[in-house]
């Protein structure tokens, strides 16, 4: 896969059964995998999913398979709380955020907390479509402003920091606000993952 799209990355480690599982599944086997052992994080994730290229047969029955265990069934107090479990272990063990530090993606109130609204939205109303920004506008969430303020974010700093990573480091937010032409970055983005969390919050039932 490097070969052909060097420009992706693929984290294989979030194949069916993780780093024991096999790279290539036929379409039964993964029905029964996705059937019997998907997990909550799965289908969250599984709302983005789309056919890209291939067999156009076999990514209709991948399709179908997909939906039938993404959609359907709604998320119960126990998913919900395996949902605020994944998200506070992300910002807790990958974010890592200080003062000084933040985390874009995954910190408070960032890009994921977005992200994992809009699927849970998708799936507790049915709403099957892999854009995050349609289905945020087709589920009704009012985070369209937020969304658009982290992206740029997003750009800006990856225009800024030759890493291309999601940290926010204190020395770099002077230099994001003349980018995106603010006077106090520090303040709009605090406000922004604010805001953000608080719908977080108030939709999950809580971290």
């Amino acid at each position: 896969m490097r070969q052909l799209a060097p420009q992706f990355k693929a984290d294989m480690r979030l194949r069916p059964e993780g780093k024991k599982g096999s790279l290539v599944w036929s379409p039964e086997r993964y029905r029964e995998y996705v059937l019997d052992r998907g997990e909550t994080w799965e289908r969250m994730a599984l709302t983005k999913a789309r056919f890209v290229a291939g067999n156009p047969a076999l990514g209709e029955t991948i399709r179908e398979i997909i939906e039938s265990f993404v959609y359907g069934r709604r998320f119960g107090r126990e998913q919900i709380e395996e949902m605020n479990a994944i998200r506070a272990r992300m910002e807790n063990e990958i974010g890592r955020e200080t003062d000084a530090t933040w985390d874009l993606k995954v910190g408070r109130g960032g890009i994921v907390d977005v992200e994992f609204l809009v699927e849970y939205r998708q799936i507790q109303e049915n709403v099957r479509i892999p854009s995050t920004v349609v289905a945020m506008k087709r589920v009704g969430l009012n985070l369209m402003e937020e969304y658009e303020f982290l992206r740029d974010v997003e750009s800006m700093l990856r225009l800024w920091s030759p890493l291309a990573n999601a940290r926010i480091e204190e020395k770099d937010r002077e230099a994001l606000g003349l980018m995106l032409h603010l006077k106090d970055f520090a303040a709009q983005y605090r406000h922004i993952t604010e805001s953000v969390r608080r719908m977080f919050e108030n939709c999950s039932g809580g971290l």
